[in-house]
């Protein structure tokens, strides 16, 4: 396994081939024995592999099902493209077997991903968390950027076309389309994506053709997804934002996940980034009979004990207030009819000096931990991510190969992989991305 790429593979053209050729532009590099690669699906994963593969020598074709590539790159960190993660952590990833994804991480991290954009012309800036961006904040410049050096190296592009079944051949594989044309290649990388946002590019279909390979596709579900509320209040509070909220996951009553960020309140729920990040417990147990429950920490930077003597502060500088007033300047004025109606206090009019100790700890019970029925995630539609996918057991972990058939490799969300908000799931493709595109290059 290479530990680190070398120089030539992250700065460079093909290996071995001249300079003149490649500003050529050619589709066909002089080499002997030149591996012929397909590359199915034009999103982050399969661009790296497909650009790591061609910079090995291989010949390399690229298939993409919508009409361009790299659309759910466009769209990913609010359409600044969030690269990738310095801080990132096995607990920031999830699947049956994170250990997996380890050795690709190890390979090609984020040290290896900057160095591999700053040669492609990425000038970044790293905000809190570790959060990596371009330094224009547009994610359609690192597209341009890997759409130009595909180009360079002669990966040919194909797009709006649906590879619908791989076959294994005497001589490789053989890939057909849904308009019945045909692709014979030595080598086949699935990066197609999971089922997420298919409007963008997913839908799917990576996993058919897994399956059809002979691979298990585990359970797949929405992933940071917003969530679904069974609740009263919602209409009244569409449109409000909190900053910095503490949103935690519950199934049965057992705490699963908790996350802090901006949190928004929509008519059917809640949306934000720690939404997001806790949503995949829900998605996970949504179709089963247990009991689904989400946490809201309005100041999670204070304790109960804190909240309390807050609390108590405001009413003891100003009794004459009612309820309604009372909280103005600590919480969105709509949060606070909601707020109080939650901890059974239906009259507004009552002054805030009248509460007494069970009515202020009730109170505070629900700034800190605001329990709500959650129903649902939305829709694949709405996701980001895909959880579940083809079975991780089944692929090397140091090569991305598939244990069952020989020249398979596959790379990013077609496997059961997937990671929280912050620039963890495209570090996953680049990293998946640059194993399969190494080792499906390297000739047996």
């Amino acid at each position: 396994m290479l530990l680190y790429p070398p120089m030539d593979v992250l700065r460079l053209g093909p290996i071995g081939v001249t300079n003149t050729i490649w500003q050529q532009k050619t589709h066909e590099f002089p080499m002997a024995q030149q591996i012929k690669i397909l590359v199915v699906g034009g999103g982050p994963a399969g661009m790296m592999a497909a650009i790591v593969a061609a910079r090995r020598g291989a010949y390399v074709t690229l298939v993409e099902r919508m009409p361009k590539v790299g659309k759910k790159l466009l769209a990913t960190g609010a359409g600044q493209c969030n690269l990738c993660n310095t801080k990132p952590t096995q607990r920031n990833y999830h699947g049956n077997d994170t250990d997996f994804m380890m050795p690709a991480l190890a390979s090609f991290g984020a040290d290896t991903a900057l160095t591999f954009f700053d040669a492609l012309g990425i000038e970044v800036r790293e905000v809190e968390h570790g959060r990596v961006f371009p330094i224009t904040g547009q994610a359609s410049n690192v597209l341009d950027v890997l759409r130009f050096e595909m180009s360079m190296l002669g990966i040919r592009e194909v797009t709006d076309v649906k590879i619908q079944d791989v076959q294994t051949t005497d001589k490789g594989f053989l890939s057909i389309s849904s308009d019945g044309e045909q692709f014979k290649s030595d080598k086949v990388v699935i990066a197609a994506g999971g089922t997420s946002s298919p409007n963008l590019g997913s839908n799917g279909g990576g996993y058919k053709i897994a399956s059809a390979l002979g691979h298990t596709v585990t359970h797949t579900f929405p992933s940071r997804v917003p969530l679904v509320l069974d609740t009263w209040f919602l209409a009244r509070l569409k449109g409000v934002k909190v900053r910095d909220a503490g949103i935690s996951s519950f199934v049965d009553g057992e705490l699963q996940r908790r996350s802090v960020g901006d949190l928004l309140f929509a008519d059917y729920g809640i949306s934000g980034p720690p939404v997001l990040n806790v949503s995949r417990t829900i998605g996970e147990f949504e179709r089963s009979d247990r009991e689904l429950s989400v946490a809201i920490d309005l100041f999670p930077e204070e304790t109960m004990e804190s909240m309390e003597a807050l609390i108590r502060k405001r009413i003891a500088h100003a009794p004459y207030k009612d309820l309604e007033v009372c909280l103005i300047g600590l919480l969105h004025k709509r949060l606070i009819p909601v707020l109080f109606a939650e901890a059974g206090q239906e009259d507004l009019k009552q002054l805030c000096g009248n509460l007494d100790d069970g009515e202020v700890k009730r109170l505070v019970g629900i700034l800190k931990d605001w329990r709500v029925p959650c129903s649902a995630t939305k829709s694949w539609m709405n996701s980001q991510v895909t959880a579940g996918g083809v079975d991780v057991s089944e692929v090397d972990p140091l090569t991305m190969q598939s244990q069952l058939v020989p020249g398979l490799y596959f790379a990013g969300e077609v496997l059961d992989i997937d990671g929280d908000c912050g620039g963890y799931n495209l570090q996953w493709a680049w990293s998946s991305g640059y194993t399969a595109g190494t080792h499906a290059s390297t000739q047996a």
